[in-house]
């Protein structure tokens, strides 16, 4: 059984408390306008190229089999992805490492053997592993017999989740997770259906469940100019924090342009390309705005 998988970030202090790894699994059923994580959208592994790492050594050019590389006279490297089927062959020759593939297959004990390593950091920092992506909960097997594998070692498990799970599986899985960062992206329906391409419904039934089953969960709200920026927004996220004990607190996501590099080594055209960052100023705001709503603690994540 493997998952795939496209990054393993050790020593992580965002992503649950203390020290912890955060895995990130490939697949997504949501389509956010300003994914900062677009190598995660697809579960099938894609060439990426880093321009700025490129040599126009040419090596790529006579690897690859579907003549999907080129140096234009200019000394120029080009990739046409229509001819690419990502395959490979070119990233095992780049000694730039300008070409590489997106994701990774890997089974239950190789993640676990990984991110083990670093067991004694959790431990004395009250740290642990984050399950992340992409949504890694469509993956119920895997992450079951993952959960199994950490918590036989004594490490906790978190998971970041958009929550869009169906609900038996979700159920299942969430009895033995010790800990949720949720998504709540959009409190208007129509809204959440424009900006994410799915509806929130069953995300709300899943934020209701891990009251149910007490699971300690953290709001994770993403804050986007001009798209959920809004006084409304804001109250509807403390209704939601008020209504669900167990949420913990209130963490508000300022939009970051750092995605935006990795949607031009993918070859994806981004659909929210906004440049400037979010400033602390308005994050700051928007948490005022939320705070006045509830009790609960509101921080800028």
């Amino acid at each position: 059984m493997k998952a795939p998988v496209f990054d393993i970030q050790r020593f992580s202090l965002d992503d649950g408390p203390g020290i912890r790894s955060v895995v990130f699994f490939g697949g997504c059923p949501l389509r956010c306008l300003w994914c900062h994580n677009p190598e995660g959208l697809n579960p099938q592994a894609r060439l990426t190229y880093n321009s700025e790492r490129c040599v126009s050594c040419g090596i790529c050019v006579v690897t690859c089999p579907r003549g999907a590389h080129s140096i234009d006279s200019d000394g120029t490297h080009q990739l046409d992805r229509a001819k690419c089927i990502s395959c490979g062959a070119c990233t095992e020759v780049c000694a730039e490492t300008a070409l590489n593939m997106s994701l990774r297959e890997m089974s239950v004990d190789e993640v676990a053997d990984e991110v083990l390593q670093d067991a004694p950091f959790y431990e004395n920092s009250g740290g642990g592993v984050t399950l992340s992506g992409g949504e890694p909960l469509i993956r119920e097997d895997f992450v079951v017999e993952l959960v199994k594998r950490l918590h036989g070692e004594g490490v906790s498990v978190a998971v970041e989740t958009s929550g869009y799970v169906k609900e038996e599986a979700f159920s299942r899985m969430a009895r033995d997770i010790d800990m949720f960062l949720f998504d709540f992206k959009e409190s208007d329906p129509e809204r959440h259906m424009q900006v994410t391409g799915v509806d929130p419904q069953l995300i709300l039934k899943n934020l209701d469940t891990l009251d149910r089953l007490g699971r300690k969960t953290v709001l994770r709200c993403p804050l986007i100019p001009c798209i959920n920026d809004r006084e409304d927004h804001a109250k509807a996220i403390a209704s939601i924090a008020e209504k669900h004990p167990n949420i913990d607190h209130v963490e508000i996501m300022p939009y970051h342009s750092l995605g935006l590099s990795k949607y031009a080594q993918l070859g994806y055209e981004p659909q929210y390309d906004s440049r400037k960052d979010m400033s602390r100023d308005d994050a700051n705001a928007f948490v005022s705005l939320v705070k006045e709503h509830t009790a609960k603690r509101v921080v800028v994540g």
